[in-house]
């Protein structure tokens, strides 16, 4: 191997070629233009050069190569070089041919190469100003490639700094809300008890006024630390970490009805029709999800309605839905995707935070899923959740 030019920083030139003395003259008239040029005796050693300028965060420039080089052995070398290349290069070839009619293997070579890289026959004898015009092109070209590249590190770059600060603000966010949230806990419960204490042991000394003041002042108090609840559950969806895995929804289903006084027989109507398949997913996150979309449909029907809430699911190749039925105040058409934000509340009539249906979009989307509805005032709403089906052992071997 010789090389013309061989320190100059400039993108090099590979030249390989058998017949006479082309490729010592192509390197000594580029040489001659200032650009730099390297001759190789085999495809192999083109190819390995190539790649050692490369890890050396050298520029490859283009490639000379006569067509006479190009046999099936050089042609599948040069095809897994070039098959390595990253994304963003586009390797310039000058294959150097014979000057008039194309012969068949010409056709075919740039047939193969044409797919892989950029191209340029040149014929013989070679011209001084053709072959430096054509390697000048293919020079600039290459160029502009490694300027994307530079362009593409950088962006990336950026983005990854972009990416950590967000993160890294989003913690910090999330701590000091937190901690904010647990430290307004503490006065507001101490808060209620006072006022309870108030009540119960001072109530006898104070007028219908005194006393109906001090309630107020229990509701309120109890009503921000239900808000406060609401909003460090929101958190905990949103940042905690879950680990997805195969979820028992009957019995989910079963334990929810059986824990919560609210969906106590005397209190509610509640049927599960199953069966339930098992779904991928989060037990705490699925817990959450029912727990709200049930305790919704227990809390907004009208006065002296006792609720009725219907569960079921439709199993599809790619997805089962996990439907919720109730017989509440139901939602205005025009509402039913503003529920689904944070402190939106729809009835301001009924007590509620407006934070309860956002907890449950977020938390489907963190489990892979999505949350639908359909309702109708005064007809009761349909919820249901689109979720992954867990694969049975045997599926999953």
């Amino acid at each position: 191997m010789e090389a013309a030019n061989q320190n100059s920083p400039k993108p090099a030139v590979f030249l390989l070629t058998r017949i006479g003395n082309d490729a010592r003259n192509a390197a000594a008239v580029l040489g001659k233009a200032g650009m730099r040029a390297e001759i190789c005796a085999t495809m192999g050693a083109l190819c390995a050069l190539c790649a050692l300028c490369e890890q050396a965060g050298e520029k490859t420039g283009a490639l000379v190569i006569g067509e006479e080089i190009l046999d099936q052995k050089s042609l599948a070398r040069l095809s897994d070089f070039l098959g390595r290349q990253p994304p963003w290069s586009d390797m310039p070839i000058i294959l150097l041919t014979a000057a008039g009619e194309i012969q068949p293997q010409t056709y075919r070579v740039l047939d193969f190469l044409g797919a892989r890289a950029n191209v340029t026959l040149l014929e013989k004898p070679l011209r001084v100003y053709t072959l430096i015009s054509v390697v000048k092109t293919a020079l600039r070209s290459r160029n502009r490639q490694y300027e994307v590249r530079h362009l593409l590190e950088s962006q990336e770059t950026l983005v990854r700094q972009r990416t950590a600060k967000l993160q890294e603000t989003v913690g910090e966010l999330e701590a000091f809300s937190y901690s904010i949230a647990h430290d307004m806990r503490a006065p507001l419960r101490s808060l209620q008890g006072f006022a309870q204490i108030l009540l119960t042991d001072h109530g006898s000394q104070l007028d219908a006024n005194g006393r109906k003041y001090l309630s107020r002042i229990a509701g309120s108090a109890e009503r921000m630390d239900k808000l406060i609840r609401d909003v460090l559950n929101y958190s905990r969806v949103v940042s905690s970490e879950l680990a997805l895995e195969m979820v028992d929804v009957e019995s989910l289903l079963r334990g929810i009805v059986e824990t919560y006084p609210m969906f106590a027989p005397d209190k509610a109507d509640v049927e599960l029709e199953g069966p339930f398949p098992p779904v991928l997913g989060n037990e705490a996150i699925l817990t959450q999800i029912f727990s709200n979309l049930m305790g919704n449909g227990v809390k907004f029907v009208p006065p002296g309605v006792k609720p009725r809430l219907r569960v079921w699911s439709e199993s599809k190749p790619s997805v089962v839905r996990l439907f919720v039925q109730d017989n509440g105040i139901g939602i205005a058409a025009d509402q039913q995707e503003r529920i689904f934000g944070i402190f939106q509340k729809v009835h301001k009539s009924f007590d509620g935070t407006g934070i309860g249906l956002a907890i449950v979009k977020k938390a489907v989307e963190r489990i892979g899923g999505k949350v639908c509805l359909e309702s109708e005032l005064a007809k009761g709403s349909t919820f249901w959740i689109e979720v992954r089906p867990a694969k049975s052992n045997n599926e999953a071997s």
